[in-house]
């Protein structure tokens, strides 16, 4: 294929026209957010991406009858984005060039800041501050709804957060690595009940313990830990402490979900969870194969 380039490289490999193609990459880490999509019946539902570079999610949830589609990235690829919308026949709204934090009041001004299903993928890893970012993003997604978080992560038993001190365990912009338990805690302390987990095979710098994995988790009313006895998980100022400083509207997120019903599962071959740890399951399970087409945008794609 012929390939298009502007002063600065696509960060997706993305079809525009039969025979020509950005010069982007392929991600096989994007293949794990699909697979677990797949799974979704995401028809009619509103979904927010975060994250989103050139819009290749927003365009294969447009494609799986995803409505409204929101589409957010921290940098304005505003001219990107019109295009591949434009070759793929897609509409979805696009909100670039606002830091994720400014983003609760932004949707707020828009008149929506809750929605069925979040996509954030590809995002915690580069955070100075992942657990209060993890926190913000979850609290776009209303009670019954369905969270979707893709990071780096350290295959360990033990709940803990890696500094990347001289880069040594991810490249780039990485600051620090959740370890697999450290994310599963989290998730359930923010309400977020694991149903589906992929993975892929250490990546980088192989014995680091370094891989990247995907979780797909139900958005609940109060905590669900893996321990009945974990009394401490749901204390009345982790409710309080992420209101404040993620932003978390937790009443609202409850009165959007209310009388609604859950957002369906329609393959439940994703969840594998059955209430183990992510660890257990990582452990078990065996890694995602990535198929190539699954990397990358092409124009008769869907999830």
């Amino acid at each position: 294929m012929e390939k298009t380039s502007r002063s600065r490289p696509w960060y997706y490999a993305i079809e525009l026209a039969p025979g020509e193609e950005t010069d982007g990459q392929v991600h096989g880490n994007l293949a794990l957010s699909r697979s677990l999509l797949r799974g979704v019946n995401l028809n009619g539902q509103a979904c927010l991406d975060l994250g989103s570079m050139e819009g290749v999610m927003p365009t294969l949830m447009c494609r799986a009858g995803a409505r409204p589609v929101v589409s957010y990235d921290r940098l304005d690829l505003s001219e990107r984005i019109e295009r591949v919308r434009k070759a793929y026949g897609v509409s979805f709204d696009y909100i670039g060039g606002l830091q994720l934090a400014e983003l609760p009041a932004e949707l707020d001004r828009r008149g929506k800041r809750f929605f069925d299903v979040v996509n954030f993928s590809g995002v915690m890893y580069h955070a100075i501050n992942p657990l209060g970012l993890l926190g913000l993003a979850r609290g776009f997604c209303r009670t019954g709804g369905l969270f979707l978080v893709e990071t780096a992560v350290k295959h360990t038993e033990s709940p803990d957060l890696y500094f990347n001190a001289g880069g040594k365990l991810y490249e780039g912009s990485t600051y620090f690595v959740p370890s697999i338990s450290f994310l599963d805690y989290a998730l359930r302390m923010l309400r977020l009940e694991p149903l589906g987990c992929r993975y892929l095979r250490n990546v980088l710098r192989l014995g680091t313990g370094v891989t990247r994995a995907a979780v797909l988790c139900r958005s609940l009313t109060r905590p669900c830990p893996l321990d009945p006895g974990d009394d401490w998980i749901g204390k009345p100022w982790i409710r309080a402490d992420f209101q404040t400083e993620s932003h978390i509207d937790w009443k609202g997120m409850t009165d959007n979900g209310q009388g609604r019903p859950e957002v369906p599962i329609a393959d439940p071959r994703i969840c594998n969870v059955d209430a183990r740890s992510l660890y257990h399951v990582m452990s078990s399970t065996e890694r995602y194969v990535v198929q190539p087409w699954e990397g990358k945008l092409g124009l008769d794609q869907r999830m």
